[in-house]
């Protein structure tokens, strides 16, 4: 049950990942999942500041 929740997080992140990728327009951002809320810290590498988190599910 575990993997399965792992394998779909990751499954969401990456087209998370994908859909802000294509419609961004600040700096260089970098997407830090969060296993252990459930969640992906979007951070803009320019400035090293988190500027959304991104709610995607648990693990329990």
């Amino acid at each position: 049950m575990m993997k399965k929740v792992g394998t779909i997080m990751i499954g969401v992140f990456i087209i998370i990942a994908i859909i802000y990728i294509s419609t961004r327009k600040e700096g260089p951002l970098a997407y830090i999942p969060n296993a252990d809320d459930g969640t992906i810290s979007v951070v803009d590498t320019d400035r090293d500041e988190v500027v959304r988190t991104i709610k995607v599910g648990s693990q329990h």
